[in-house]
């Protein structure tokens, strides 16, 4: 097992299936955090058959940005606390398994 400090610096035990599903968790929280602040910027999608639509104020925008950059010090934190790595994707496989999906003949 494991042990990692809590913020009074006490060793808290922890296994690392624990501390793998801590880091799932918190990649799908920092994804997320990633398309709020995509949208916080203004982004939007327009396709041929798929739309997103930015109707957010820009009061709201800068409220979005803020609460997104103190969630993401946060995460830091708890990054460099329990010694997590980031999960790195890579733009070719991202691309490939939903078109694999819809066209098993290949490309």
């Amino acid at each position: 097992m494991d042990r990692q400090r809590d913020r009074g610096g006490r060793c808290v035990p922890m296994s690392e299936n624990h501390i793998r599903g801590i880091s799932t968790t918190l990649s799908l929280l920092d994804k997320a955090l990633c398309e709020f602040e995509q949208w916080a910027h203004g982004n939007e999608v327009r396709s041929v058959l798929y739309e997103i639509h930015n109707t957010l104020s820009e009061a709201q925008r800068r409220l979005i940005a803020t609460e997104v950059a103190k969630m993401k010090s946060i995460l830091q934190q708890i990054r460099g606390t329990l010694a997590l790595e980031a999960s790195v994707r890579y733009v070719d496989k991202m691309i490939l398994g939903p078109v694999s999906g819809l066209c098993p003949e290949g490309l």
